[in-house]
């Protein structure tokens, strides 16, 4: 959104034929095709970043974001949270680099983690708003969850007990007509 860090950019980079650096909010606007995505995602919204990439097609990128974010996104069974399932189904996540909060001046209070990230699947909006309801439920049994969306089932595991594949194919069998 910096309109002078893209024209600094481009009086840089200017030789590269095939790059193309554009000012805006890509969470507003619908992006052109792009191939790689480079971005210090603001802390703020970074989960709706990620879910906004994990429906956009692109090929690779690699995003700096708040270490506990990170720790989210990669986290085991029982910690992970509606983003963990989204990220790591639509991409593969390789730590890069941790980045000390005294890399920055006035320093912040977090510390951050450079992530590379390359797309696996494209997740259709309804996918992941489907996962984040399935979240919200995530103390009751998937026979129970099933019934909130007028389905059946006998499946009496909670959600922390499935894998992410489970909590993908339940999120499906609940967008069935």
């Amino acid at each position: 959104m910096d309109k002078q860090l893209v024209r600094d950019a481009k009086s840089r980079f200017s030789e590269i034929d095939n790059l193309v650096l554009k000012a805006g909010d890509g969470l507003k606007e619908k992006p052109d095709v792009f191939t790689i995505f480079v971005s210090n995602l603001p802390y703020s919204i970074s989960k709706n970043a990620i879910e906004w990439l994990a429906h956009t097609s692109f090929s690779h990128g690699v995003i700096m974001v708040q270490k506990e974010f990170a720790d989210k996104l990669l986290a085991d069974s029982k910690r992970r949270r509606a983003i963990s399932i989204i990220a790591t189904r639509a991409f593969e996540i390789t730590p890069i680099s941790a980045v000390g909060r005294n890399n920055f001046s006035p320093p912040p209070r977090i510390d951050s983690v450079i992530l590379k990230i390359v797309k696996k699947e494209d997740l259709t909006e309804k996918l992941i708003e489907t996962v984040n309801k399935i979240f919200s439920y995530r103390r009751k049994t998937v026979k129970n969850i099933l019934r909130q969306f007028n389905k059946e089932s006998t499946i009496t595991k909670r959600v922390d007990d499935l894998s992410g594949d489970e909590i993908i194919s339940l999120a499906n069998k609940i967008l069935e007509k």
